[in-house]
């Protein structure tokens, strides 16, 4: 389910990193962000230099088959206690969340101000374009949110600011209304709403002009369709954590030739031919979030044969036990597997020799049967819950099969 907004007490993944040292998952609940960090999914000989299609299918399936892990402990999950936790393997195949607060590496000195510090938990969040990118209300005013959630985003944000202070005065910029902080560090930059449209083709002599003001500070920008806006006839430069200062040493017309009149050269006989077809921020939708939906707590008996209890709903508990699969090979979704192991498991107590009686009662499976192996025992069970009850009390969620 992909939303832009986040409802109340809801759990949600809002983005994430897949990269060689770890992964990466980011979660919001009421205005709260966790990262879960896990092991990485790609091997040690793999790198991103040399990846092929295979690697990316199984790294990108391996990424999602952690979400699905954290999809089963989230109504365990406590966002008051820290802003990191570690998921890790239990040696009886179970997860466990590890909590421990991480302070990210400082982007800015508070003497480096250009407005005022704005606490997080002010701002309302109204869209997710991504886990950095957001937007929201600050005292009645839309504004664009742009957070440091990790080291690597940290940096970046450290540089979208100082891009703010190199073009400061030159009216090229949205306007920075707040510094973004959070337990004391700042972690973000909150600007203006971004409104307007994108650049075409009769705002050439604008742009022109906008980039030689770039150029006379001994900067450079990187120009593309996607980073130049017009308000009100003015242009406005997005994405300044591309701005750099020509280095010493570095030819400057070869620099400026490069970073601005070939690539607006290239630009304009683009827009000369198409309308820019990339859409301004407020349009941009955001297909990363996804609604993370607890599992309901185990309230009543379990049922001889749950298939035929309607009132009973099949949830997945997965392990992260490596003997899941071989390596190398591409896992199938959990619920796939879980109920391949329901079905068989049925068929032998009432000594059937097809999923016949299950498809009766609706319970379908996605694919065949893949035999047991005497070395590669698959760890996955169902979790059979049922609806709330006043009487019963909460119990732990998690039965196996």
């Amino acid at each position: 389910m992909a939303v832009d907004t986040i409802p109340p007490h809801v759990t949600a993944y809002v983005g994430g990193e897949n990269d060689l040292d770890c992964c990466l998952y980011a979660l919001w609940r009421d205005g709260q962000l966790l990262v879960l960090q896990a092991p990485p999914v790609l091997s040690a000989h793999e790198d991103l230099t040399n990846f092929d299609t295979a690697s990316i299918e199984r790294s990108t399936s391996e990424f999602r088959f952690g979400l699905e892990k954290i999809a089963a402990l989230v109504h365990k999950l406590d966002f008051n206690r820290a802003n990191w936790a570690y998921l890790t393997t239990r040696t009886n195949g179970s997860f466990n969340v590890i909590y421990k607060n991480k302070s990210l590496h400082p982007m800015i000195s508070p003497g480096n101000l250009l407005a005022p510090l704005v606490e997080e938990s002010e701002i309302i969040t109204t869209k997710f374009i991504s886990c950095e990118q957001r937007q929201g209300l600050w005292n009645g005013i839309e504004v664009d949110i742009m957070i440091g959630w990790n080291d690597q985003w940290m940096k970046l944000v450290g540089r979208e600011i100082e891009g703010h202070r190199c073009l400061r005065g030159l009216d090229l910029t949205f306007e920075v209304l707040g510094h973004v902080t959070r337990d004391g560090q700042i972690i973000g930059i909150m600007t203006e709403s971004a409104t307007g449209r994108m650049v075409e083709y009769p705002d050439r002599a604008a742009v022109y002009d906008a980039i030689t003001k770039v150029q006379s500070r001994g900067l450079v920008y990187s120009v593309q369709e996607s980073n130049i806006m017009i308000v009100d006839g003015k242009v406005r430069l997005l994405s300044l954590a591309s701005i750099r200062k020509i280095r010493s040493g570095e030819d400057h017309a070869t620099a400026v030739n490069r970073f601005h009149w070939d690539a607006l050269r290239k630009l304009f006989e683009k827009l000369f031919q198409y309308p820019n077809f990339m859409p301004p921020p407020q349009c941009i939708r955001q297909q990363t979030i996804k609604i993370l939906a607890p599992i309901p707590p185990l309230n009543k008996p379990l049922a001889t044969n749950p298939a035929s209890n309607p009132l009973f709903k099949i949830f997945v508990f997965a392990s992260a036990s490596s003997s899941l699969v071989r390596k190398g090979s591409a896992r199938q979704p959990i619920t796939s597997r879980a109920l391949e192991h329901y079905h068989t498991f049925h068929a032998q107590q009432h000594g059937q020799r097809s999923l016949t009686h299950s498809r009766r009662h609706g319970i379908t499976p996605y694919t065949r049967h893949a035999p047991r192996s005497r070395h590669h025992p698959p760890s996955v069970g169902l979790l059979l819950c049922s609806p709330a009850s006043d009487t019963s009390s909460e119990t732990d969620s998690c039965v196996s099969l």
